[in-house]
Parts: C-alpha cells; sequence; structure tokens
C-alpha cells in the first residue's frame, strides 16, 4: 500500500453492507489530515466513494474475502481501531478483536435507533464521540498522542483477557449454569471481576449492577438514583475545580463530578467499605480517570485512629443505631480528619464537598472545619433527623444545622418531592435528604437562578404527572369504545369519577385487568394492549357479558377496610399498571416487584421517576425479594393473576415471604383467572382451602362466584385477606 513505517495508521473493518455505512470516520478524518496520518478500510464500497467525494489522502481500501488469519494481519497493521456503525453495535464483536490485538479504539454513538454497546465493550481501552465534533477531536488526540496510544493499548489486552477470553467465557457459562442449577458457588471459583455498565450519565459504572439495593443498579433499569440531588450537582459544577467526595459509595457524585466540572479539575473520594472501594477503584480505571479522580479506603471524623464499621451493603455506617439492625457484621477501619488529608494532599483550594455518612456528618464538619473556614466551599450533605420505619433517631440533627448557620451558611432541604426548602433546625423531618448548603459569599445572582431552575425543574414534573393523568382519562380507544357501547360508558365513567373524586375508601381501583374471565382466545387477550402498555379491560371484545369488573367489585369490598395509605407493594408488577394506578390514588410509597427485565423497563419509561417519584422497581422474583422488605406499617399487597402461572412451590414461598413480613392489619389481594383454556395456559387452580392452608393467619374474604362448574366452565375469584 506503500504506507511509511513509521506512519500512524487508523482503520476498522466490517461486513460489506451498505445499510451499516457510517460517514463519521471519514468525515473526521478528513478534518485532521497529515501527510503521516493513514486510514485503512475494510468494508462496503460506499466508504471509497465518499473519500473520493471528500478527496481524502492516505486513504486505503481492502477488498479481499476474509478470513481469520487475514483479519489478524489487517489488525496488526494498525495504531488505531476507529470504528463507525450507522446502526451502533448490540455488543461489537469487532471492537473485541481489536482489543485482544492490543489496539486503542474509537467509536461512536448510534445515528438510528439505540444500539449502543460499544462502551460497554470497549470498556478502557475505547473513546466514545457522541457526535462529529466529538469523533473528531477524539481520533485528532489518539493520532498525536502517543502516551495516550500506549495507555488505551495496554488496558486493551487487560480487559479482553478478563471478559472476551475462551477461559473468561468458560468461566461465566459454567458459574450461570451453577447458579441454575441452584448449588453452592465456591468464591474461589465465581469470577472476580465486577460487573459494569455505561451509566446514560456518561461513563462506565462498576458494581453490583443486579442488585436493586446497589446504585449502580440504575445502569439496567435506567432512571438516576436521587435524581434530583444530582441534577443539583450537576447545576453547580461547571465552576468546580476541586470536588470532595466522603462516603463516596461507589461513586455516584463522585463520578458525576469526575464527567462535568472543569477539564483541570481533580476529584478526591473517601470511601472505607472495601467492597465500595473496589467498585470504585475499577470505575475509575474504566474510565481512565487515574489522574482525575483519587480514590482513598479510608473513613473521615473528627479525631485520627480506627472505627467499627458495621457493614450494610452500600448503607453501611459508623453508627450501628442507622441500620436498625444489632446483628450487623463489624471490621475495623482506619480514620482520619479531612483537615490532615487536605494537607497530605496538597490540596490548594476546596470548591465543593458532598458528606453522605449515615449519621456520621457532624464527625466529619468538625474534623474538616479549618477547610470550611478557610475555602468557604459548596457544601452538600445527606442528614436525618429520623428516619421512617426505623427506630433511629439523630440526636445532632439539630446541632449540625446550627453548627452550619453558625459558620455562614445558608441551608436548604431537597425534599421528596424536587423542591429546594429552606431548613428550619427546630422542624422535624422524617426522611432522609440531602441539604443544599451555600455559604453567605455565594453570588446572589446564581442562587437566584438555582431557585429558578429548581422551581421551573418542580411545575415541569407536576404538569408533566398531570397530562400523564389526564392522558389516561381521555385515551381515545375509549373514547371510541364509549362512543359504541353505552354499557362500557357508564362502567368507565363510574370508574373515573370514583377515582378522581370519590372518598378514600371507595376510588380505590386496584384490581389489574388480567383477572377478568372471558371465552375468546388468549392472544387477543395479550394483544388488547394500547401503545402506552396499559392493559385496557374491554377494548376489542363484542360481548360484555363475557367479563366480571374486578376493579369495581374491589373497590366496593375494601370500603369495608379501613386503610392507611402508606405501602403497597405490587408482586408481579409487570409493566407497572397497577403500580401506577395505586400512585395516582394517593399511595405515599408503592413497591412493584417484577422478574423480568424487559417488563420492568417499559414500567420505567411509562412510569418515570419524575411523574412517579413514589414507586420504586426491583427486578426480581417476589419468593427472593420479599423477605428483604424492612415493612413496618399496615400494607396492601396486590397480585393480578400472575401467581396463576407459577408452580405450587413457588407460590408457597411467597406466602411465607408475605406472612413473615406483613405487620398485623395488612391487606392481601388476590386474583386468578378461570375458564376452558385453564390447563391450556398453565394455569394453576387452587382452591380456597387451599389458600387458607397457605395463609392461616389471615381471614379469607372470597368476592366473586363460587369455585364452581357452571355449564363447563370455571367463573373468576377475586379473593381479600386481612391479617
Amino acid at each position: 500500500m506503500g504506507i511509511p513505517a513509521d506512519a500512524i495508521v487508523a482503520g476498522f473493518h466490517q461486513r460489506n453492507d451498505e445499510n451499516i455505512f457510517s460517514p463519521l470516520p471519514l468525515q473526521a478524518f478528513a478534518k485532521i489530515q497529515q501527510s503521516n496520518f493513514h486510514f485503512i478500510i475494510w468494508a462496503s464500497p460506499l466508504y471509497r466513494k465518499q473519500a473520493n467525494k471528500l478527496k481524502i489522502k492516505n486513504m486505503h481500501f481492502l477488498e479481499k474475502p476474509s478470513t481469520e488469519a487475514n483479519i489478524s494481519q489487517f489488525l496488526n497493521s494498525l495504531d488505531i481501531f476507529a470504528h463507525g456503525r450507522r446502526d451502533g453495535e448490540t455488543f461489537g464483536t469487532v471492537l473485541a478483536e481489536a482489543m485482544i490485538h492490543g489496539l486503542p479504539c474509537l467509536s461512536h454513538s448510534s445515528l438510528v435507533g439505540n444500539n449502543n454497546a460499544q462502551p460497554e465493550t470497549m470498556g478502557p481501552s475505547g473513546l466514545f464521540a457522541h457526535n462529529l465534533d466529538e469523533y473528531t477531536e477524539m481520533l485528532d488526540d489518539l493520532f498525536k498522542n502517543e502516551a495516550l496510544r500506549k495507555k488505551l493499548s495496554a488496558k486493551a489486552k487487560i480487559h479482553a483477557e478478563q471478559y472476551y477470553s475462551v477461559s473468561a467465557c468458560v468461566q461465566k457459562v459454567s458459574l450461570t449454569y451453577q447458579k441454575l442449577a441452584g448449588m453452592t458457588i465456591d468464591n474461589e471459583n465465581s469470577l472476580s471481576e465486577l460487573e459494569y455498565g455505561y451509566s446514560h450519565l456518561g461513563y462506565l459504572q462498576a458494581g453490583d449492577l443486579e442488585n436493586p439495593a446497589s446504585i449502580s443498579n440504575h445502569i439496567l433499569v435506567g432512571g438516576t438514583p436521587e435524581q434530583f440531588e444530582v441534577e443539583v450537582t450537576q447545576k453547580l459544577l461547571p465552576k468546580v475545580k476541586t470536588f470532595i467526595d466522603i462516603g463516596a459509595n461507589i461513586g455516584l457524585y463522585c463520578l458525576v463530578a469526575a464527567a462535568e466540572c472543569l477539564p483541570s479539575g481533580k476529584v478526591y473520594a473517601f470511601e472505607p467499605q472495601p467492597d465500595c472501594y473496589k467498585a470504585l477503584i475499577k470505575t475509575v480505571w474504566l474510565n481512565n480517570w487515574e489522574d482525575r479522580v483519587f480514590v482513598h479506603q479510608l473513613g473521615l471524623g473528627n479525631i485520627p485512629g480506627e472505627l467499627n464499621l458495621h457493614l450494610a451493603g452500600t448503607g453501611s455506617s459508623f453508627d450501628n443505631a442507622f441500620n436498625d439492625n444489632k446483628d450487623l457484621p463489624i471490621i475495623r477501619v482506619p480514620v482520619d480528619t479531612l483537615d490532615h488529608q487536605i494537607e497530605l494532599n496538597k490540596i490548594e483550594v476546596v470548591d465543593f464537598i458532598k458528606i453522605d455518612v449515615e449519621g456520621f456528618e457532624q464527625n466529619v464538619l468538625e474534623g474538616g472545619e479549618n477547610v470550611i473556614n478557610r475555602d468557604k466551599p459548596i457544601l452538600f450533605i445527606e442528614i436525618a433527623d429520623k428516619v421512617e420505619n426505623r427506630s433511629y433517631r439523630n440526636i445532632n440533627y439539630a446541632k449540625t444545622l446550627t453548627w452550619l448557620l453558625d459558620h455562614g451558611y445558608h441551608i436548604w432541604r431537597c425534599s421528596e418531592s424536587g423542591k429546594l426548602q429552606k431548613a428550619n433546625p427546630k422542624k422535624p423531618q422524617n426522611h432522609l435528604a440531602m441539604y443544599l448548603c451555600l455559604p453567605n459569599s455565594f453570588k446572589k445572582t446564581d442562587l437566584f437562578l438555582l431557585k429558578i431552575w429548581a422551581k421551573n425543574r418542580y411545575i415541569k414534573k407536576v404538569v408533566n404527572r398531570k397530562l400523564t393523568r389526564l392522558h389516561r382519562v381521555i385515551n381515545l380507544n375509549r373514547l371510541i369504545r364509549a362512543i359504541k357501547n353505552p354499557v362500557f360508558a357508564l362502567r368507565w365513567l363510574w370508574a373515573r369519577l370514583s377515582r378522581n373524586f370519590g372518598s378514600s375508601k371507595n376510588n380505590l381501583l386496584i384490581s389489574q385487568t388480567e383477572t377478568s374471565s372471558y371465552e375468546k382466545h388468549h392472544q387477543d387477550f395479550i394483544n388488547n394492549i394500547d401503545l402506552e402498555g396499559h392493559k385496557i379491560l374491554f377494548n376489542k371484545f363484542e360481548n360484555e357479558n363475557q367479563f366480571n369488573n374486578p376493579e369495581m367489585k374491589i373497590a366496593d369490598l375494601l370500603t369495608k377496610y379501613p386503610l392507611v395509605r402508606d405501602l403497597a407493594v405490587d408482586i408481579g408488577c409487570g409493566a407497572g399498571w397497577l403500580s401506577a394506578k395505586l400512585h395516582d390514588v394517593g399511595f405515599n410509597e408503592i413497591i412493584g416487584i417484577e422478574p423480568s427485565s424487559i417488563g420492568l423497563e417499559y414500567a420505567r419509561q411509562i412510569y418515570d421517576a419524575e411523574n412517579y417519584p413514589n414507586i420504586k422497581w426491583i427486578n426480581g422474583f417476589a419468593e427472593n425479594e420479599l423477605p428483604l422488605l424492612n415493612i413496618q406499617k399496615p400494607t396492601l399487597f396486590v397480585t393480578g393473576c400472575v401467581l396463576a402461572h407459577l408452580t405450587d412451590d413457588a407460590v408457597v414461598q411467597i406466602c411465607a415471604a408475605i406472612n413473615t413480613i406483613a405487620p398485623k392489619g395488612s391487606i392481601l389481594s388476590l386474583a386468578e383467572p378461570w375458564g376452558p383454556e385453564s390447563h391450556e395456559f398453565m394455569w394453576h387452580v387452587r382452591t380456597k382451602q387451599w389458600w387458607q392452608n397457605q395463609l392461616p393467619q389471615w381471614n379469607l374474604d372470597f368476592h366473586g362466584p363460587s369455585i364452581q362448574e357452571v355449564s363447563g366452565r370455571h367463573k373468576g375469584f377475586h379473593g381479600l385477606k386481612i391479617k
């Protein structure tokens, strides 16, 4: 090809397919052409046409058939793997191949659709651009910066060996089968590498992704943990050069800071919990932030020494009372003061300090009093007076707020509804919250703009929520159905009036529509879904008499039982329809449990955290997740026909879990479909006595027809059980 031996060569290969052609790689190369920069492409002929049109020099094209041998030879001739694909990648085998050959990688986000697995596949070996300007800047840096190429190249080989080698893949498959078989996993033989994924916040995150209690779980489920608080931080970051994260956990705030603070900014993170520290170190490595984020496995307090750390995962604390569990394992960890660490790390000026130390914040502040007095940084602190559903009470709550006021700070509390509220030391609070502490020197114009932004954000959130509710009331499909069928119109109107204007007792329209009996084929019922994923009770069916109306029946039944609307648990929540309904009727907190990650993905998209802040989604099996809930007050447990699809063993486990965690006065709403297709669709028929045997402490009150055969078919029933 006539390429000089000292030339820097970029390139990529992909199948000869015009549908995946991306213009970005050559558009970027055209902007940074130099005599010693070359580009080789082994792909669609469209790239040759594009190169001719752009009049790019030092372009080279391969057209011979690909084999394993000549692909390896091609990759060994490159210095940079500059990838481009119009529709993105669901994995990106070509990227993994390049990494195995030790190549630094560059890719861009999908130009159509949302297949963007490239950052996860590349890991620490690659750069990921969101547009042509970013791609051009990154490609130019890779051509000119030999140290960067060597750094990414070394990480490419390590990462590929850890995740894509034959031995690593065999180990993953073996571990998966052991888990499925219920075998005990030997820690020495389990995978040592942490899971990781690409966060929509703009960086790779390592951690226990599949654990709903882990902050890193947001990568799988979408959404942002502590969304309002993170957005407040982001609004303040553009002027921050030094960010300190005390109680960094796995790094939510310090990683956002690393991604968004000034280019010359530095981030210092302190985290004593070993697992969190390990995840944070891995995340820094994945993002190539070793020169930007400095992580210390160290606790901070008011006196240097050692303290007992009570291990509760990402909620570990020096104060055991905070976790309400006296049996937590304990480890000894080193502790220092913030003032001493500022001196050791030679930090000249501190702009922002975030503190989240589970009840230990007063000690941290006292240990950092000198730097706080010297620099007057912005402080963002999690503080609790008392925590609902726990016996914990923070004896230093008023003292901490008073300390901050005495040191020249104005304090705003980030409320559960997404407001900035002026904090009052004398006003008790029942929830953990982040407190934004701004020094008196903070510019009044910046404060004014921040408050305006927060207010506008809240108004937008309320408007969106009301529009979402209005959409469910005024639904075109339902409106057309109502015009055609007066019976449906009356039922629909009754349900809406009961929900929106009825009393606290008769507007609990909470049953899932799947509880209806029906004569038509099950596929018709599955097809009975509108574009938002809501199950619609009567659409597409001709005969209204085929159905019971469990919504109305369950609402009537609940009028007999007073129910405090504190907490509802939706077992098998699917795409979240019922959970959203519980939110609409005023429950303070709803927990939706669903094993299908696809179902929960739809739920989170439709019923997002901004419009449905009271709903917590948990991806897992109910029998595993229910025992982990800490429930202190009477609770409404609801389920649709999902239990009818489960084996008796699974339902017995769910019942046992509910028996264990449900406080006195709780309600369990059960529903099962019955019909001639019961056996065909794997529905398990269970009698009233069966349920009574599983839940002996509950009073069983059947609602609906008796379980009997009428004209050769079963009738539906809906049960309510009061503990």
